[in-house]
């Protein structure tokens, strides 16, 4: 399938968006905005071509923003496109054609969850953004009090709103009648990580992640984790990696996007929810590496999104699941910054004794 309405460029939004030091190589789009044209390796032609305003390779995604043409709806006005990285041994997923009616059809109640469409091996979506939740809280620190957001309109006030229509997304896709996921995997990142956990293999730095965190678990640990994956109910449709990368902030009135559809799966009922908080105490964790004032404003900003997405999601249905799932998500942040070339987060493993104990 292909799309119908263009992509020309938008003149006034030319600008790159480069990975960050400190961040998550499974983010999707945690960029720190740059004028383009900076020359980048790999990425450095496509970064290059008009129109392009997000780029970020790593080894697991391939994530590319586009601006469309002046005029189009503010909900549509990036393209946003994801594609296999080439580490990356498994395809995108794709939903059932009427697991994918139904997503499709889910009121925007405060977000709207987009399925996208699918084009050889990419899946892309039209979007009011052009950047993530998680690419403006990463970036808050670099940005006066109430100032517009890294180049956009984008306030806080719009982040914590963000967050709830985060929430309420993922509430309503759990809503989905379970008749409609037959034939759907298991969430793919707590595999993904029990795998490496028996092995030790991956590519890069999998092998020594994988050496110095089994030293710090312990043998018990380690066998008590990957048996959390195993054990890991099987309840509703789940978005399989929700977080603060999957959504989309608007820069207009419009709705957010929760880009939906590529790691769709089945799993336990509060697998999301587990998954986002997972993500914001790691993203709490970065703010240690800010000097004490910005840290202070951020943590400040990421407190507001977290009690914006409880509420709009709502209480946990099982605490001891809940949390030994976002301890799982800390744990796939550390084989994937290894694994997908990012190499921060190392020191984190130490803190994992701790949660994986805290969470029994």
């Amino acid at each position: 399938m292909t799309e119908t309405p263009s992509t020309t460029w938008e003149p006034g939004t030319r600008r790159e968006l480069a990975p960050v030091r400190g961040t998550s190589a499974r983010d999707l789009a945690v960029w720190e905005q740059v004028e383009s044209g900076v020359p980048g390796g790999q990425s450095g032609q496509r970064r290059s071509e008009p129109g392009i305003v997000g780029l970020l390779l790593t080894g697991y995604l391939d994530t590319e923003v586009r601006a469309r043409m002046a005029g189009s709806p503010d909900a549509d006005r990036f393209r946003w496109s994801f594609g296999p990285g080439i580490e990356r041994s498994d395809p995108l997923r794709s939903a059932p054609v009427d697991l994918r009616l139904a997503l499709s059809e889910l009121p925007d109640t405060g977000c709207r969850v987009s399925m996208g469409w699918v084009d050889g091996d990419r899946r892309h979506h039209l979007a009011p953004g052009r950047a993530s939740l998680a690419s403006h809280l990463t970036l808050l620190h670099g940005n006066s009090a109430g100032a517009g957001l890294h180049g956009t309109t984008v306030r806080i006030d719009d982040l914590v709103r963000t967050a709830g229509g985060l929430g309420d997304a993922l509430r309503m896709i759990h809503s989905v009648d379970p008749a409609h996921a037959e034939g759907l995997p298991a969430p793919s990142g707590p595999t993904r990580l029990a795998r490496w956990l028996r092995s030790g293999e991956g590519p890069w730095s999998a092998e020594f992640m994988h050496d110095r965190l089994v030293s710090l678990l312990g043998t018990g640990r380690t066998e008590e984790i990957i048996s959390w994956v195993h054990e890991m109910p099987q309840q509703r449709v789940v978005h399989g990696r929700a977080g603060l990368s999957a959504i989309v902030v608007p820069e207009s009135p419009a709705s957010p996007a929760l880009l939906t559809g590529d790691e769709i799966a089945y799993g336990p009922e509060d697998f999301d929810l587990a998954w986002v908080l997972g993500e914001l105490l790691v993203q709490d964790h970065l703010t240690d590496y800010l000097d004490p004032a910005a840290a202070a404003r951020q943590r400040a900003v990421i407190s507001e999104c977290r009690d914006a997405f409880l509420v709009a999601y709502g209480p946990a249905k099982d605490i001891v699941v809940t949390g030994r799932t976002a301890t799982l998500r800390v744990l796939v942040e550390l084989h994937d910054a290894a694994a997908f070339q990012d190499r921060q987060l190392t020191d984190l493993a130490a803190q994992v004794p701790e949660l994986v104990d805290a969470a029994r």
